[in-house]
């Protein structure tokens, strides 16, 4: 479903690009072309692939599809929706928290990451709450669905804006491609540190407290850590 802001974010963008936006985003690095394509539908976003976290790949500000270019092998991929809807004479922005889909791909194949689409707003927002989907290999038809990630973006104070913050970059080689490296076979991604904060309470009764307060110093960044330091020496 297209809305009246997305046509008029399309349109912007399209004019500033000169009215050609581009679909492809190579990951491969800069080999020789081939490999394998992932498709992913605008109001998709990928938040990291194998903890890196890819540049250009926003559908929201591109707008329409998006195929990213992959070498051939293991990707875990954090994706999740975000989609702005028409609300009164207002709009919302809903943005859920990542699914994992992990995805095999092989030479020449073509896949897509995929979602039951909402009919409106009140399913949007119960999606929001709740994300999966699936990836579908379109030689095969056959579908993987998405796993819970158990992670969760932080939330801004307005509760609707939540950022991700120092994933990994991905390597830029020649400026024009990026290189995001598959996964050895059978093993899982590592999470992008500080990227994503864990949702809180999750914490398990036989976990210490200084374990937790270890984990927790590793999310801050340098003005937290310092905000703390000064916390403790004042509370001496």
């Amino acid at each position: 479903m297209l809305h009246s802001i997305r046509l008029l974010a399309a349109v912007v963008t399209l004019s500033l690009l000169g009215g050609c936006a581009a679909s492809t985003v190579r990951l491969d690095g800069s080999g020789p072309a081939g490999g394998a394509t992932l498709t992913l539908p605008e109001p998709l976003e990928i938040a990291t692939i194998n903890g890196v976290e890819p540049k250009g790949v926003q559908g929201l500000l591109r707008g329409g599809e998006r195929t990213l270019q992959l070498a051939p092998g293991r990707y875990d991929i954090l994706a999740y929706y975000r989609e702005i809807w028409t609300v009164g004479e207002g709009h919302d922005t809903l943005m859920s928290d990542p699914a994992r889909f992990l995805i095999d791909v092989a030479e020449g194949q073509h896949y897509r990451l995929d979602y039951h689409q909402p009919q409106n707003y009140e399913a949007a927002r119960t999606m929001e709450r709740h994300f999966e989907g699936w990836v579908t290999d379109l030689q095969t038809q056959q579908r993987t669905p998405s796993s819970d990630s158990g992670l969760r973006f932080r939330r801004g104070l307005t509760g609707k804006d939540k950022t991700l913050i120092a994933a990994t970059p991905a390597d830029h080689g020649d400026g024009a491609t990026q290189f995001i490296a598959p996964l050895p076979a059978a093993t899982a991604a590592p999470t992008p540190e500080r990227a994503i904060t864990a949702p809180a309470g999750t914490a398990s009764k036989s976990q210490d407290w200084l374990s937790l307060m270890q984990a927790w110093w590793q999310q801050a960044n340098a003005e937290e850590r310092r905000a703390f330091l000064a916390w403790v020496a004042a509370a001496r």
